[in-house]
C-alpha cells in the first residue's frame, strides 16, 4: 500500500479518526535501556555528553531523556494497527506538537513501563487531529515522564474529498 494518493490517505485518516475513541487505552509497552543503547543513541545524535556516558555525581546511570520520545511512535503504531490493520503502515501522519514533563531521570538497566490513552480528538482547519497522553514509570513505580503528543492524521483537508 505504499505510495497512496491523497484521497487514499484521507480515507485512512477518516477510518482511524472514527476508530479511535477518547479515553481508549493503549499499551503497555515495556523496555529496558542498556549502556549500549545509551552509547548508540548518543553517537547517532552526536551528543557525547558525559552526563549520559559516565556515572554522574548522583551515582545513578541515566539515559538521555529524548530516548523516551520514540515510545509514542510504537504505541501509536500498535493502536493504529488495531483499527487499520496492515494499512496503518501507509498512513502519513504529521507530528504537530509534543509536551514532555520529566519527573525523574531515565534510568539505565531498569524496566520502564509505558502506557497511555487517546486524550482528545478534534477537527481543526478542516483536518483530523488526535492527542495521545502517555506516562512512563520505572519498575519501582517511580514516575519518569508524562507526554502529550498531538498528531495530524493526514495533511489532506477533509473538504478536498473527491466526490
Amino acid at each position: 500500500m505504499e505510495g497512496l494518493d491523497p484521497q487514499q490517505q484521507l480515507r485512512l485518516a477518516q477510518r482511524l479518526y472514527a476508530g479511535l475513541q477518547v479515553g481508549q487505552e493503549i499499551g503497555p509497552l515495556e523496555t529496558v535501556f542498556t549502556e549500549k543503547d545509551v552509547r548508540d543513541y548518543a553517537a547517532s545524535i552526536d551528543d557525547e555528553n558525559p552526563w549520559y556516558l559516565e556515572r554522574p555525581l548522583s551515582g545513578q546511570e541515566v539515559a538521555h531523556p529524548a530516548m523516551t520520545a520514540a515510545f509514542y511512535v510504537l504505541l501509536c503504531q500498535e493502536a493504529w494497527a488495531k483499527v487499520l490493520g496492515d494499512a496503518a503502515e501507509s498512513l502519513v501522519a504529521i507530528h504537530a506538537k509534543a509536551e514532555h514533563h520529566y519527573a525523574n531521570p531515565v534510568p539505565i538497566g531498569k524496566r520502564l513501563i509505558v502506557q497511555g490513552k487517546v486524550a482528545e480528538k478534534y477537527i481543526r482547519r478542516d483536518r483530523y487531529y488526535i492527542v495521545m497522553e502517555l506516562w512512563t514509570v520505572d519498575e519501582d513505580g517511580r514516575d519518569i515522564v508524562r507526554t502529550m503528543d498531538t498528531l495530524l492524521l493526514s495533511p489532506v483537508r477533509i473538504s478536498e474529498k473527491a466526490d
